[in-house]
């Protein structure tokens, strides 16, 4: 044993000197394993991933085995000297969890405050029922302890300097109150309405096999008009094999295991994970929607008048027992109201000011806009931004992908990074082009293929002015949710999907509202957001049917007939060589420029080994500005 800890004692000291601690890193760190069965816990795996995690937490540690946990601190505060002549053989629960710590604050560094956490007693009364440690702060702990009737204080025994005992209280922690808050509602339920940050992991012992794990996203502002969600703290995973995965807040840790830089190793963002036998590939998720809450506190929380807990934003109803696989069925649910009364479609607003949007697309009158106007082209959904345009066809949007992979995204500006020496950031293309999912867009209707916005684009740029709109009639057939006409002189706005007056509610990708029809009249809407743990039948307002709202079929087949004439008149040759020679001219530019890019690029990486260098400095950020200039150039002349 002595040996093993000497060796991973100079395998930490190989890192620091190579990497050095990140001293400025405020936060803890968690790390663990899941297994099948005891005898398969790498109990050393765990031991390297916790001295990496000394990185994020020097004030104390904590390791728990078989329900039991212990601590160090003091002297043996880091994990290198916790684990020194320290016997851990797990005989009963193939279920490992670390702790580093380092508090916020004002909060005291004792054992009582270390983690992990064990809470109630197990059935054998041998062992803590429930395991939970956190990486994180919260700001509303004391609040949800009200909520949820947590008492703030506990009362416990000291001993004096002459060796007496007396009784006293501890104030309890953010962190011991969220798990307690898990531990007693046995529901995922608050994992939505804490204000802070979270990274979470924790076990039941009456469940020996399972491991639950969570890493928040939210707004950096409680109640903000922003709707990026940042992550709150990181948990990643490296799965060994079917029966043997391990979980830690860095992900360099997880790659001395064997874990590939390649992989993405981040957990999905408020996703509760329930893995059973060390099988992460095949865990049970659930959904938890932090929309409400925040990273910070609004202003207006204080106020008593508001209550920020009135309904449960997760993706289940009903859901008693997360122990209890038998319960876990979701019933259908309903959308709260606020009774527009809204019944023409070209009234219809975007949820925020058109301001607020700036270069980004949003929705309005079931259609897509960008800037006051409705969208043409081909887009890519990127995750904490929504829809970029990448071309007007195959070839534009072929280069754009190409130019665009392995940046990074920054999803404040949804400008693309092409510093190359910077390697902070969320990278959206990493993947083949045959893999990423295009969306096809025509007079802002989202189209259901590729094929589909070929033969729209012919259609609406051979049509005659001032009919800038193709026929909605046409568009509902091969659109991927209702159309109305784009004639704002209508009192009444018929939405009609596959040719038919549409009853039922429907949103889409990047919609900000869920809009409810009876026979093609809008009965109401909701916003997305406002999802609430609620089931309710709305009500349909049943429209008066007049002949001005009945599908017109004949008109419909008039129109499609005319459509085909047109088509049969339009000169393939002519059209087929203007197609050739556009491509040809837009294949140059591309193939050129790429050229030139390439050898600043090379420059670059030669130049990065003298960056600190001032001369170096300066060139380094002028080829960047070339190199970003030569990408650019190929877009922006497509998107125009």
């Amino acid at each position: 044993m002595v040996k093993i800890i000497l060796i991973l004692a100079l395998l930490q000291y190989i890192y620091n000197f190579i990497f050095g601690y990140k001293s400025n890193i405020l936060s803890c760190g968690i790390f663990g394993q899941a297994t099948n069965k005891p005898d398969n816990l790498d109990v050393n795996g765990v031991h390297i991933l916790g001295i990496y995690n000394i990185e994020r937490g020097k004030m104390s540690c904590g390791l728990s085995w078989d329900g039991d946990v212990q601590y160090g601190l003091g002297l043996d505060k880091l994990y290198t000297d916790f684990i020194v002549d320290r016997e851990i053989k797990p005989v009963k629960i193939p279920i490992m969890i670390g702790h580093t710590r380092q508090p916020s604050y004002g909060m005291a560094i004792t054992e009582d405050n270390a983690h992990p956490f064990g809470f109630g007693t197990s059935k054998d009364g041998k062992s803590y029922e429930m395991i939970f440690c956190h990486n994180g702060t919260l700001k509303n702990h004391k609040e949800l302890a009200k909520k949820y009737n947590i008492e703030l204080t506990e009362k416990i025994q000291k001993m004096s300097h002459g060796g007496h005992y007396y009784d006293t209280t501890r104030d309890k922690i953010d962190s011991e109150i969220l798990g307690e808050i898990l531990y007693k509602t046995k529901t995922f339920h608050v994992l939505s309405e804490y204000i802070g940050a979270a990274a979470l992991a924790w076990t039941w012992i009456d469940e020996p096999n399972k491991l639950y794990l969570w890493s928040g996203a939210s707004k950096q502002t409680q109640g903000s008009a922003t709707i990026t969600e940042l992550e709150e703290r990181p948990m990643n995973v490296y799965c060994k094999n079917e029966n043997s995965m391990f979980f830690s807040s860095l992900e360099d840790s997880l790659t001395v295991l064997g874990a590939s830089k390649k992989d993405d190793l981040q957990i999905d963002y408020n996703t509760v994970y329930i893995i059973t036998d060390g099988d992460f590939v095949n865990a049970e998720k659930h959904k938890v929607s932090r929309l409400q809450a925040g990273q910070t506190e609004a202003f207006v929380y204080h106020n008593p008048k508001h209550n920020y807990y009135n309904s449960e934003f997760c993706d289940w109803d009903n859901y008693e027992d997360v122990r209890e696989k038998n319960k876990n069925t979701r019933v259908s649910t309903d959308i709260e109201t606020n009774n527009s009364s809204m019944t023409n479609l070209h009234n219809d607003t975007p949820i925020y000011p058109i301001s607020y949007y700036k270069d980004k697309v949003y929705s309005k009158s079931l259609r897509y806009w960008e800037n006051g106007s409705l969208i043409n082209g081909i887009y890519v959904y990127i995750k904490g931004w929504g829809f970029k345009f990448t071309g007007i066809d195959t070839v534009t949007t072929n280069a754009f992908i190409k130019n665009k992979k392995g940046l990074t995204f920054n999803c404040e500006t949804g400008i693309f990074n092409y510093n190359i020496l910077n390697k902070d950031g969320f990278i959206p293309f990493k993947k083949d082009i045959d893999n990423i999912q295009f969306h096809y867009f025509i007079n802002g209707v989202l189209l259901k293929t590729s094929e589909d916005y070929n033969r729209a684009v012919i259609l609406k740029n051979n049509l005659k002015v001032p009919a800038k709109y193709i026929d909605h009639h046409l568009l509902s057939y091969i659109s991927k949710h209702p159309v109305i006409d784009m004639d704002p002189t209508k009192t009444i706005s018929i939405a009609l999907f596959d040719g038919k007056p549409f009853t039922g509610n429907i949103t889409e990708l990047g919609f900000e509202k869920i809009y409810y029809f009876n026979n093609g009249v809008l009965t109401k809407w909701v916003k997305r957001e406002d999802l609430v743990k609620k089931v309710e039948t709305p009500v349909i307002i049943l429209p008066a049917i007049t002949e001005s709202s009945k599908f017109d079929k004949k008109l419909f087949d008039n129109s499609v007939k005319a459509i085909e004439d047109f088509e049969k008149n339009i000169k393939i040759e002519d059209i087929a060589k203007e197609l050739e020679d556009e491509t040809f001219i837009k294949e140059l530019i591309v193939e050129s420029f790429e050229k030139h890019s390439e050898d600043i690029s090379e420059t670059i990486i030669e130049f990065s080994d003298w960056k600190d260098n001032e001369l170096i400095k300066g060139a380094l950020n002028t080829l960047n500005l070339i190199s970003h200039t030569l990408k650019e150039f190929v877009e922006i002349p497509n998107k125009k």
